[in-house]
């Protein structure tokens, strides 16, 4: 019965084996005849036409084009990447035709077509599929034969108490994986299988990387740049209260800015900008990351997604990221901004009303030029500094952003040695600027992005924690931001970052110290206001 199963074992085993090989073997060739159509040049007789080049035509004289026995097919890429098809003999005379004259160039020759990445992945996926199936077959027929083995020992042993046998069947099945390491230990080195699959496991975290993340060539992150920069206060959007809705994400540190805009002028409560919240969910939203949920639709278009909003504002639909904050104009449907430092700005500075807290100028003309030279450095430091750390491929590019986040720190905690905020003893635009990083700082961009280390803590820089506490306990700030929110969006949402989308256990803001209902209440005074008059 033993040499029964053995033999089933190995005939399963070489045919799973065989299939994989005939399956791998015909798609690696039908691959490598699509790649033709992706050639990048047409070589005749060693010389060699790049398709940037002006329109040529190619005349094959009708007397070479016959259909001898074997037939060589040869496809150009001509003009573009559609290719030209024609049967002919590899002697066949070529005459091209350009614009300043025809020229002979000889006998037509052969050329292989070398795969591009993408059809090697498509290659190496289905190849690794079938080494997982022979080893899952490897693992059931294993597994089998060694539960029947054990049942025989068991009753040869005949157990004497009915507790043994439970424990026996009781015991759990531990998940090995495909087992491979196992399996092929004594034919494939540990160290070749390890390589293979750590190589191939760092190309595609890095091609997924570079897709949230635009990399430069040292494998730094490049933050994309924003293609709307309008103003408000023009003609084009005038300054009309009721007229502006802005749309908002609470992950974002970026949209949080714009929502301390809002809550700290009183932009949002007394009716003068509008705002929606988008939910950040990759697998609902047709293009980034911003849809919206069933109980917070979208309540100027009633679309599904931030892309729907973009394509509605945007003439012929929009081709680029759909990002967010995003600043709309619902008189003239058209976009004003999604730049949050440009958003943050016209809502900290444009009078909409004479209330108490319209009044607030969290840009004031005293200290402009202050405000714009923090602004200059807290902003690759610290701001996007923890962004450079996250989204760095390369140890290098890790090590510089992390080196910028720890001086940034340092320097900060330093100045507020000295004053209560950034620039001195009012609440301005540069700490608005900072704050929705800084909260965000032990929860996410330390342990999760590695931010100057993953050791490192605001709360282990006295002046700089009080003046988080400080500026947190501002009436608004609160309700501005939900922490717990914000951390299952960034470990389960950037996919590359965390696959397994574990959400470790974070400080709650009660446990950093930053629970508005417990911090002492600050005082008007640390806003600095508005002339009465309309400017």
């Amino acid at each position: 019965m033993a040499g029964h199963n053995m033999l089933l074992y190995y005939s399963q085993l070489w045919a799973l084996a065989l299939v994989c090989l005939f399956v791998g073997y015909q798609f690696g060739n039908t691959l490598n005849q699509f790649s033709i159509l992706w050639s990048s040049f047409v070589e005749f007789q060693g010389i060699n036409l790049p398709k940037t080049t002006p329109s040529y035509t190619i005349a094959l004289p009708s007397m070479d084009i016959t259909r001898p026995q074997q037939d060589v097919q040869h496809q150009y890429a001509i003009n573009g990447p559609r290719a030209k098809t024609f049967h002919a003999q590899p002697t066949t005379s070529v005459m091209v035709a350009h614009p300043h004259g025809a020229k002979e160039y000889g006998s037509l020759q052969e050329r292989r077509h070398t795969l591009p990445w993408e059809f090697i992945i498509l290659i190496i996926v289905p190849c690794l599929g079938g080494i997982g199936l022979v080893s899952l077959a490897w693992k059931r027929l294993h597994m089998s034969t060694d539960t029947k083995v054990q049942h025989s020992e068991s009753q040869v042993a005949l157990l004497s108490t009915s507790s043994q046998k439970e424990e026996l069947q009781s015991t759990p099945k531990v998940d090995k994986g495909f087992n491979i390491l196992e399996l092929t230990g004594s034919l494939v080195p540990q160290s070749l299988f390890v390589g293979t699959v750590k190589w191939f496991w760092r190309f595609i975290w890095s091609r997924m990387m570079a897709e949230l993340a635009p990399q430069d060539k040292t494998g730094a992150y490049q933050r994309p740049t924003y293609g709307f920069q309008e103003e408000i206060g023009t003609s084009a959007h005038p300054l009309e209260s009721g007229r502006y809705h802005v749309y908002l994400g609470n992950p974002c540190p970026w949209c949080h800015r714009v929502a301390l805009v809002l809550a700290l002028r009183g932009l949002d409560a007394e009716g003068h900008v509008s705002s929606s919240l988008l939910l950040d969910d990759p697998m609902k939203a047709s293009r980034g990351g911003w849809a919206f949920s069933e109980d917070r639709p979208d309540p100027i278009y009633g679309a599904q997604d931030l892309r729907q909003v973009y394509d509605q504002l945007v003439p012929g639909g929009y081709k680029g990221r759909c990002t967010a904050p995003l600043l709309i104009d619902t008189v003239s449907q058209t976009i004003v901004s999604n730049e949050s430092s440009a958003i943050v700005r016209m809502l900290g500075t444009l009078r909409f009303s004479s209330s108490a807290k319209g009044l607030r100028d969290l840009y004031p003309p005293a200290l402009a030029d202050k405000i714009d030279a923090v602004n200059d450095w807290v902003y690759p430091k610290i701001n996007n500094g923890v962004y450079r750390c996250g989204f760095a491929t390369t140890q290098g590019a890790y090590n510089a952003a992390s080196k910028d986040v720890r001086e940034g720190l340092d320097r900060l905690d330093d100045l507020l040695s000295k004053q209560p905020f950034l620039c001195g003893d009012y609440f301005t635009e540069a700490d608005l600027r900072l704050l929705p990083t800084a909260v965000r700082f032990d929860s996410v961009y330390s342990p999760f992005f590695k931010a100057g280390g993953s050791h490192l803590r605001i709360r282990d820089y006295p002046n700089l924690w009080r003046w988080m506490r400080q500026c947190t306990a501002l009436d608004g700030v609160g309700r501005t931001f939900d922490l717990e929110d914000a951390q299952r969006s960034y470990y389960q949402q950037l996919f590359p970052l965390s696959p397994g989308a574990i959400v470790p256990t974070c400080p709650t803001l009660t446990e950093l110290g930053l629970d508005p209902s417990g911090l002492p209440p600050a005082s008007e005074g640390v806003f600095s206001l508005q002339q009465p008059q309309t400017r």
